[in-house]
């Protein structure tokens, strides 16, 4: 999720083309703290799981929500800058947060387990939506929360980030005009969000909105020969299954073809009207065009066909190369509406029954998942949220994003009538 107060959404979608010539990042003051050493793993994420005599796996997790201080990529310049270097900023004036724990004292996560004991999705069943809870953990420790603003077609409220006008379009963070206004670097795929009540210069929750590169690459490039014949856990959902990389090496791979997994999202085609679960009076102008999280479908024969087109015409899709597939040495998968698969064509580790589940983080939209197929943990759905503070001061509660919805638009953000979590 975004920051609460610093975003305005009156002429949002003009601001939205000016931005592309503002300065991406331009930065301020340094952070007071001294960040850990580059690449010293001190923040990296410690699982571990408690077995009942019922079958029931809980995993807890624990250590910093917050990333090592790696190198990336300067989007002021051509060379690196140390993370901690990039926040704040003039679009993201939070400094990264050090000392919050994912475990007791901090946020306390826990999840049931659904990978280690084989609960797979129930087919047919609708999917919860996220609704500003976070998606899971990455294996740096940071939270997955690709939420952003929501569009109100009305004046601004910029202490309101919620629905107040209950239009169901959400603006998608990882879309670079917004990833711009927002302080979302490209290559970073994250920033910071302030503490209840935080000012500009204090320190706030850092997180990631779509499939951290520089993570992704650091934990591949550190992998042993045992562990690249596995497939590479790159975090943890709120709902309790394993997320792998999108790339699956050929000797983690049951069909000994190195595998790409993409999502099975497209573009819807042609100018935005009403779609499911939002409002006919509050449609956003123009054309789909990722803008805003709604302009997607799910479509995997249109995703097939797209993936084959690339491959054909321009010899590679995402990393995928057209000769490597033409050869027999890679393959791709459509991942499912959940940007997850069945497990029975991968290696994981010895624990994990054959017939399991897991999502995936994918070099194309949605990145991390947006659906989960169960209700995020209690945990997740209550310690996590950063748009309330216990005194009362701050911006609204969560409770906003629904009671905007007059009755008979209930369905713009309840879904097969469950209530509210």
């Amino acid at each position: 999720m975004p920051h609460p107060v610093r975003l305005s959404r009156r002429r949002f979608l003009d601001a939205l083309s000016a931005a592309a010539a503002a300065p991406l990042l331009a930065r301020c003051a340094r952070v007071t703290t001294p960040p850990p050493p580059l690449g010293s793993g001190a923040q990296r994420l410690r699982t571990s799981v408690t077995r009942t005599p019922d079958g029931t796996i809980t995993r807890l997790f624990t250590g910093r929500s917050a990333p090592d201080n790696v190198l990336v990529p300067d989007p002021t310049s051509a060379g690196e800058i140390a993370l901690y270097d990039l926040f704040p900023n003039d679009r993201c004036p939070f400094a990264i947060d050090q000392a919050r724990e994912l475990g007791p004292g901090g946020y306390a996560l826990e999840t049931p387990d659904r990978t280690l004991m084989g609960i797979l999705p129930v087919e047919g069943d609708e999917p919860w939506a996220l609704n500003m809870i976070p998606c899971g953990v990455a294996a740096d420790g940071v939270i997955l929360d690709p939420s952003g603003p929501w569009y109100d077609g009305g004046p601004a409220d910029p202490h309101n980030p919620f629905d107040r006008a209950c239009s169901g379009w959400e603006y998608d963070p990882l879309f670079p005009s917004v990833g711009d206004l927002l302080g979302v670097p490209a290559d970073v795929r994250g920033h910071v969000q302030p503490a209840p009540g935080g000012r500009p210069g204090s320190e706030g929750q850092f997180h990631y909105h779509g499939t951290p590169r520089v993570l992704v690459a650091n934990l591949r490039a550190a992998q042993t020969a045992e562990e690249r014949s596995r497939a590479l856990v790159t975090g943890y959902s709120a709902d309790g299954y394993w997320i792998l990389d999108a790339i699956v090496p050929r000797a983690a791979s049951r069909s000994g073809r190195r595998l790409h997994l993409v999502s099975g999202y497209v573009l819807r085609e042609g100018p935005r009207a009403r779609v499911p679960h939002t409002h006919p009076d509050f449609v956003p102008p123009d054309r789909h065009d990722g803008t805003f999280v709604q302009d997607w479908i799910f479509d995997p024969d249109r995703k097939r066909a797209l993936v084959a087109a690339a491959l054909r015409n321009t010899g590679e899709y995402e990393g995928l190369q057209a000769a490597d597939v033409d050869a027999g040495l890679a393959e791709v998968v459509v991942l499912d509406a959940l940007n997850g698969l069945r497990t029975r064509a991968l290696a994981l580790p010895s624990e994990v029954p054959e017939d399991s589940y897991a999502y995936a983080m994918t070099p194309d939209w949605p990145e991390i998942p947006r659906w989960l197929a169960y209700q995020p943990s209690p945990s997740f759905r209550t310690n996590l949220i950063p748009f309330s503070s216990p005194d009362g001061r701050g911006p609204p509660g969560r409770d906003q994003l629904y009671a905007a919805c007059e009755a008979d638009a209930g369905d713009v953000h309840v879904r097969a009538g469950r209530d509210p979590y």
